[in-house]
């Protein structure tokens, strides 16, 4: 059985007009930086069927539908396979560990909707920021994820991010990571699959 989870996503986010300040040159050493490919099977909704199948599945077994990524750091490389539904706010996630044999097995069926990010994570109080610049679409953007809706509410923007806020766009689908990646398909001529995009973000 693979270490998998699954939970309410309670996350805003914010479009910059580039980097801010504190992630030019060479970061602080509480900024962690990370390397991530990911991409976006044949759509389908991930209903309750498809959620106790993964939750089943081993880390060997090839995701089918949903989101798959690989992350590189400096502590190595991890690659997860990821369900949601739902939009803007609050949504539903489900999150398992997979092996790269699994995930290379599955990329060749994400082609016309994938995308790759440098992201920061830079924790600050209660919560921890994540910047992440997009890979050929020219966009940064800010995300923050919390343990409640209240917690949500009462985020404000840290000096150092707030001076690169063009507004938040937690309502956007278009900044959604699944509708970037299918535009950055479209923009290289690499159509995939089609269709737009659904509930899987």
């Amino acid at each position: 059985m693979s270490d998998a989870h699954r939970h309410i996503e309670v996350e805003r986010k914010w479009l910059l007009h580039r980097l801010p300040d504190r992630l030019l040159g060479t970061p602080g050493p509480e900024c962690t930086r990370l390397e991530i490919r990911q991409g976006y099977l044949p759509p389908v909704s991930p209903d309750e069927p498809a959620w106790r199948e993964a939750s089943r599945a081993s880390e060997h077994e090839v995701p089918s539908v949903g989101r798959i990524r690989a992350i590189e750091s400096d502590r190595g490389n991890r690659y997860v396979h990821t369900l949601k539904s739902g939009s803007g706010l609050v949504r539903h996630e489900f999150e398992r560990e997979i092996s790269e044999e699994a995930f290379q097995a599955a990329w060749s069926a994400t082609a016309g909707r994938r995308l790759a990010k440098t992201r920061w994570r830079v924790p600050e109080g209660e919560v921890c920021w994540e910047i992440d610049r997009i890979s050929g679409l020219d966009v940064v953007l800010a995300e923050v994820e919390c343990a409640s809706i209240e917690l949500a509410a009462s985020v404000t923007l840290p000096e150092w991010l707030a001076a690169v806020v063009d507004r938040e766009v937690t309502e956007e689908d278009r900044f959604t990571n699944a509708e970037m990646a299918f535009q950055s398909g479209l923009a290289t001529g690499d159509r995939g699959f089609e269709g737009g995009v659904d509930e899987i973000r």
